[in-house]
């Protein structure tokens, strides 16, 4: 029989075929924290209160991480949450002068998040794991990364493959053109309606010509819509 139980931030235990386990953090184990390597993270075990040992899991930066992190830095101010103890060299080169945080707890990253926005910072977060749901759904837009569209992966407002994370900065750039090109659009539409309807009341439009202007408008703003988007996603910056 099992019955399992975690303890956030630290790992899980239960008891199995009459056996306590604790898998988790070298504390939580009751074990003493070996030498690392730059990005490795070690997953104990404790069977029966024996200390049996650890798993090593090796990170690596993901492919144009970097690349997107210096990209954003010229615009945006960036920070890394972790919940490693030590963050890969590659990883740290992209995020130097940065706000770094190590041995973030999920409740740990929404905690940040939180203190962004009481000073009056609008908040990205990317996340790409469970442990990452609370700083999610605290930020003011929440970005998931996710190897397949199937996985599991918490509430946010965007899911990103993760092959397409490098791609990252341009996606921000085409949200505001995007953003830029609705207004426009709807600026165009309110110049339409109010030149018309002030023709219409003063009696020099005919219903002929309102007959006339009315899809000749809604042709020309969805032009403008098409024309403008395409321009938009030719321009890499």
């Amino acid at each position: 029989m099992i019955d399992v139980h975690e303890i956030a931030g630290q790992g899980i235990h239960g008891t199995v075929d009459r056996h306590a386990v604790r898998i988790g953090s070298a504390v939580f184990c009751g074990a003493s924290e070996g030498k690392r390597a730059h990005g490795d993270s070690h997953v104990h075990v404790t069977i029966d209160g024996l200390h049996r040992g650890h798993f090593i899991i090796r990170k690596r930066t993901r492919d144009g991480i970097a690349e997107a992190v210096g990209e954003l830095r010229q615009k945006l101010r960036t920070s890394l949450l972790t919940g490693d103890a030590q963050v890969d060299p590659a990883l740290a080169r992209a995020f130097e002068g940065s706000d770094v945080r190590v041995n973030c707890s999920p409740t740990d990253k929404a905690e940040v998040v939180r203190e962004q926005q009481a000073q009056h910072h609008r908040v990205l977060m990317v996340g790409d794991g469970l442990n990452d749901a609370g700083a999610l759904a605290q930020s003011d837009v929440g970005i998931t990364v996710t190897e397949t569209s199937a996985a599991l992966t918490p509430a946010s407002d965007a899911i990103m493959d993760a092959n397409s994370v490098a791609q990252l900065p341009h996606f921000l750039r085409m949200a505001r053109r995007a953003r830029r090109i609705a207004i426009g659009s709807l600026a165009i539409s309110l110049c339409y309606n109010v030149v018309g309807v002030s023709f219409a009341v003063s009696g020099h439009l005919t219903p002929l010509i309102a007959a006339i202007l009315m899809p000749l408008s809604s042709v020309s703003v969805v032009g403008f819509v098409t024309v403008t988007t395409a321009l938009a996603s030719r321009n890499p910056r």
